[in-house]
């Protein structure tokens, strides 16, 4: 719901542990703290998978996708901030703007889609391009009243535009590409966006005549990848739709994407991924509508095995902490300051959380940086790994829960929160042969629109962990615990304060090391209680000596 802005910029609505140096502790042992501490109890012998594959893999790839700037690529000097989360793909939209046929129907290529592919062959990254956004050069008219030549003209384009990406672009195109059919035209106003409709005549928001169009320009695509990916079996060419906002999800009486999936089946249609996008509260009824994030998903996964289409994905491919990018708007100024400030880390956590509750196992962040065209200044209300300012890339609160996921070993493994005592507090936990690893999250927030805020709704919590059945019974472990908070690897405090933040404060901090602490009976480790200021999340990562 709000990639589409930025093409005008302006349209989208307790203390921590010292940073010099980790605290390092020397003990034979610990058990549960305070008597007012709840524990968190992991159980390495229960692995779990909500997704129906590898959880932790389907997490990463939750951000291991973002935009580009449509202005310009540039991930230097991004890249050292972004590399260690290990991206995969990057989406780029209204890049065919320029692109077109020539007289005999060959693709001719444009400088936006030269420049950007150029970026993600350098950094072998994999493109995930979004189309039907615009008119296709040497082009004229509206869909909406094209006849049968001018729709076959636009399948040779299509067809034409796949097998450049895909096989021809520099030295042989790229391995695996994904083609996204559309961005929000359930709700963009962007006039390039509208170039399906009559533009005398327009279609209000969430009116069926979108829906109708996003129907005939995705039949064109999927028969486009369809035939390109068969004739390159080496190759993985994918199509995903239909990338609907929030009318789509919230404003409707009618989930569409479950008819899209419908209609996809009922065609015989190609279908790689089905996408939406998601920004704000998580909940149920928390400020954006009556379904949680894992009702979409849900909802969705229960379409596509109706459908008979079970192994389909569901990508989140487009998505941030608020849907509102302006921190200094007269309205929605705390929904744009959420996207950087500390809370949105809680926030990412439970989103984490909740996409695997809802089997998502992709997602786009909505951009790589905040910075546009040669901007020297960020925007930091933009949801982005990183915000820009003199020449560098400094982390947000929520990339460094990234951070944190990258450094948790192993598969899945069960977790008993203490949720009646301590409703707020959630947890993800890994373990592999050798180390184990739990992320704990103090999170409740609620969006209220009416009035223009973001509560942050939790209180300082005292959480100890434990580690049940680990595949190591004996010996001692060393137990390093990372922490994003207020005071804690928050480039917002500084951003706030219009200072220039010192990198190495502000990416993720090692708060504390506990070395010589003894494997119990059971296969027990327990470790000490510590306190969660509000939406404070911490990772303990436990490794055999």
């Amino acid at each position: 719901m709000a990639l589409q802005t930025f093409r005008t910029f302006n349209r989208l609505r307790a203390v921590a542990q010292p940073l010099a140096a980790a605290l390092v502790v020397a003990s034979l042992s610990f058990w549960s703290g305070p008597g007012s501490a709840g524990t968190v109890t992991i159980n390495a012998s229960t692995p779990v998978s909500e997704t129906g594959g590898d959880d932790m893999v389907a997490m990463r790839r939750i951000f291991q996708d973002s935009s580009f700037p449509e202005t310009n690529g540039g991930l230097p000097p991004a890249w050292p901030v972004i590399a260690p989360l290990a991206p995969q793909m990057v989406r780029l939209i209204d890049v065919f703007g320029d692109c077109g046929l020539d007289a005999a129907g060959n693709f001719v290529t444009c400088p936006l889609l030269e420049g950007q592919l150029g970026w993600l062959a350098q950094y072998k990254l994999s493109p995930h391009v979004v189309v039907g956004t615009s008119l296709p050069a040497g082009m004229s008219g509206n869909p909406e009243s094209w006849d049968a030549a001018s729709w076959a003209r636009y399948q040779t384009f299509a067809i034409a535009a796949v097998k450049y990406v895909a096989t021809q672009f520099g030295t042989g195109g790229f391995p695996q590409v994904m083609f996204e059919v559309c961005n929000e035209l359930d709700i963009t106003t962007a006039p390039t966006d509208m170039w399906p409709f009559d533009p005398a005549n327009p279609p209000p928001i969430a009116d069926p005549r979108r829906f109708a169009m996003e129907q005939n320009l995705y039949r064109v695509w999927a028969n486009a990848v369809d035939l390109v990916a068969k004739a390159n079996p080496t190759r993985t060419i994918q199509v995903a739709g239909p990338a609907m906002g929030s009318n789509s999800t919230f404003m409707t009486s009618a989930f569409w994407h479950v008819q899209f999936v419908k209609w996809v089946a009922a065609n015989n249609l190609r279908l790689d991924a089905v996408t939406l996008h998601f920004y704000g509260g998580l909940e149920a009824n928390s400020g954006n509508g009556p379904l949680a994030l894992r009702d979409l998903g849900g909802a969705i996964r229960a379409a596509l095995n109706a459908a008979g289409r079970g192994s389909v994905p569901i990508y989140l491919s487009e998505w941030g902490p608020s849907s509102w990018t302006d921190p200094n708007s007269a309205w929605g100024a705390d929904f744009g300051r959420f996207n950087y400030r500390y809370p949105s880390a809680a926030w990412s956590a439970a989103f984490l959380r909740e996409s695997l509750a809802g089997t998502f196992t992709g997602g786009t962040l909505l951009l790589m940086r905040d910075q546009m065209g040669n901007n020297t200044i960020g925007s930091p209300g933009i949801p982005s790994y990183t915000w820009f300012q003199n020449g560098t890339d400094f982390p947000k609160p929520y990339t460094n829960v990234f951070q944190m996921a990258m450094l948790m070993p192993g598969q899945r493994r069960a977790v008993v929160l203490p949720s009646a005592t301590q409703p707020t507090i959630g947890a993800l936990a890994s373990t592999s042969a050798t180390s184990a690893a739990v992320m704990v999250y103090n999170y409740k927030h609620r969006f209220d629109w009416n009035n223009n805020l973001v509560q942050d709704q939790t209180t300082t919590q005292s959480v100890a962990a434990q580690f049940t059945g680990l595949p190591f019974s004996t010996g001692r472990v060393t137990a390093r615990r990372y922490l994003v908070d207020a005071a804690t690897s928050n480039v917002g405090s500084a951003i706030d304060a219009g200072t220039l933040p010192v990198l190495s404060t502000v990416t993720l901090q090692q708060v504390e090391t506990i070395t010589n602490i003894r494997v119990r009976s059971g296969a027990t480790v327990s470790l000490p209680a510590r306190n969660l200021t509000p939406s404070a999340v911490t990772l303990w990562v436990i490794t055999r000596q």
